[in-house]
């Protein structure tokens, strides 16, 4: 079993009957957006989607980004947690996965367990007796990698939610509650299990985009009616 989750569970009754006030938010880092390996800006803040680019224009191949994940530990301090990645798209993979230095958790019952899909990343980690003081802090880090075909244009969605353990659970003994947790752009509710995202915490754009794409056609289109005439 699971000790985060038992921990957890312990709480749903008494959740009913109080909410912890206090928020934590939970977000996505890289310091590189472009995932083709040329230099790029750093992404990602509280409150926001992380939005990374992939040049889909040369030969198949891929974009890797390295990806911290980043909390702002609620009012009412966090003694456990669990929280998932993931995607629709098979295409999408995580890797090298590994817990953050200076990560307070010290019972990391899945540091971070990579995989693809709707299983993209599983992170679950556990405080014994004394709840982590509220701070802001680094939680694990992961490699992030999308396959793609020459020319594709899809923008893939990558949201924080359950994978098939179903989870998003933040326990909060001092207030004998769930912590409220905000996943990305999505408001803060409480952390309770089977609780997903609306709003991707993560995306993927290709280059070129749908938009420029529709541009270049329309000026094909044009040169090929001018030389028919």
């Amino acid at each position: 079993m699971r000790m985060v989750r038992n921990v957890a569970m312990a709480l749903v009754v008494l959740a009913s009957a109080t909410m912890a006030n206090a928020a934590s938010f939970v977000w996505y880092e890289t310091a590189n957006v472009n995932g083709n390996g040329a230099a790029g800006a750093a992404g990602g803040a509280q409150g926001t989607t992380l939005n990374l680019n992939c040049d889909t224009s040369g030969p198949a191949g891929s974009c890797s980004w390295v990806i911290t994940m980043r909390a702002a530990l609620g009012a009412g301090g966090i003694t456990g947690y669990s929280a998932d990645l993931r995607t629709a798209s098979a295409a999408v993979s995580a890797s090298n996965a590994a817990t953050a230095a200076g990560n307070p958790f010290n019972n990391p019952v899945f540091p971070g367990t990579p995989g693809s899909g709707l299983n993209l990343m599983f992170k679950q980690a556990g405080q014994s007796f004394v709840p982590i003081a509220p701070q802001t802090l680094s939680l694990h880090t992961f490699t992030l990698t999308k396959n793609f075909t020459t020319g594709e244009v899809a923008i893939t969605g990558i949201q924080g939610g359950p994978s098939t353990d179903g989870q998003i659970v933040w326990g909060n003994d001092a207030a004998a509650d769930y912590e409220t947790v905000g996943f990305g752009p999505n408001p803060a509710t409480p952390g309770l299990e089977g609780t997903l995202g609306a709003l991707p915490v993560i995306t993927i754009t290709p280059t070129p985009e749908p938009a420029s794409l529709s541009l270049l056609a329309l000026g094909a289109l044009a040169v090929i009616r001018r030389r028919a005439r």
